[in-house]
């Protein structure tokens, strides 16, 4: 999905702005920034849902540029840039686990209490 931008870019600023990665690993990229106006920060990673961005703690809006890589507006100024990759299918999948454990302990318990009374019984 092609996401127009939220931030007004203008002309290109006399001076260009910066992006330097201070961090990076499988689900999180911290990028800091710097321009004297409004951009849109590319990241040539491709646009997989559960990408979620922050730009200085404040979550952004996440956007897709040329139809497949992620991107976001970043406002003038110093910035940092936060990517974090939490996919709803974790947490539905957690939840799935844990309801399933949760039932596999009470039939255990359940068929260990009616063993136990089916023992006692026989005495």
């Amino acid at each position: 999905m092609t996401s127009t931008p939220d931030c007004a870019i203008g002309p290109e600023p006399a001076k260009k702005g910066t992006a330097q990665i201070t961090a990076h690993d499988s689900t999180r990229w911290i990028i800091h920034t710097e321009s004297d106006a409004p951009a849109l920060l590319v990241l040539s990673e491709t646009a997989y849902p559960g990408w979620q961005v922050t730009i200085d703690g404040t979550t952004a809006r996440a956007l897709t540029a040329y139809t497949a890589i992620r991107a976001v507006c970043v406002p003038a100024g110093s910035h940092e840039v936060i990517w974090t990759y939490s996919p709803r299918v974790y947490v539905i999948g957690g939840i799935i686990t844990g309801v399933a454990l949760i039932a596999i302990i009470a039939s255990t318990v359940a068929l260990w209490r009616q063993q136990k009374v089916n023992s006692d019984e026989q005495l």
